[in-house]
């Protein structure tokens, strides 16, 4: 039987150096790429589920102000939202340039109907191992503009200052025409790197500085 903890109608701050995971579990790794069988997994986990409650809030903030010890989310099932909040209805984040301490992973955000999962590409995190269902985008990654290039002569491509998404499975409801929801959009000129996910009914995209957005 799924464990829930049910109407989240306020947000939950995470701060610099804490864990977030269930007690009796490391994560919840979903290894068949396959939709159909992922759609499967979904109903038959037993992993804790938060449940989206109330209006205009994310389930989870993080936060660490300047400081920059390690930040880990895992093992959850984020679910539900709100259709008129636009950053980030199941995790929202924000931290130091350079950060690379904040990982997302083994989690699954179900029922999407706005971008799960939202925060500043300068942080240069990780997000993987995680599955996204659901007819709204997954994934906004805020760039910080030109400061995200300044002083990067020559540009740092084969190196750890981009934020990465890696190992994810996007299995979207198939209701946004032929390109499919947005897996990953990464706007202002930001930094990250895409690969090894797949992609049912989703798309990559990146803004770079020459338009607004």
């Amino acid at each position: 039987m799924e464990k829930s903890i049910k109407n989240f109608d306020q947000e939950l701050l995470l701060q610099t150096g804490q864990r977030l995971r269930p007690d009796d579990r490391s994560g919840v790794q979903m290894e068949d790429n396959n939709a159909n069988e992922v759609i499967k997994n979904l109903v038959s986990q037993t992993i804790p589920t938060i449940i989206y409650g109330g209006t205009g809030h994310s389930l989870l903030g993080i936060n660490p102000g300047s400081q920059n010890g390690r930040t880990d989310v895992s093992g959850f099932r984020f679910q539900g939202g709100d259709p008129d909040y636009y950053s980030g209805m199941h995790i929202t984040f924000t931290g130091p340039t350079a950060w690379r301490n904040l990982r997302i992973h083994n989690n699954v955000f179900a029922d999407s109907i706005n971008n799960s999962i939202r925060g500043g590409s300068a942080t240069e995190g990780l997000i993987d191992h995680n599955t996204f269902t659901g007819a709204g985008h997954n994934i906004q990654l805020d760039g910080a503009g030109a400061t995200d290039w300044t002083g990067s002569t020559p540009a740092p491509f084969g190196t750890a200052a981009f934020f990465f998404i890696e190992d994810n499975t996007f299995a979207n409801a198939d209701d946004y025409g032929s390109t499919g929801r947005i897996a990953v959009d990464t706007t202002n000129g930001g930094r990250s790197v895409f690969r090894h996910n797949t992609l049912n009914n989703a798309f990559w995209e990146n803004h770079d500085r020459c338009r607004s957005g």
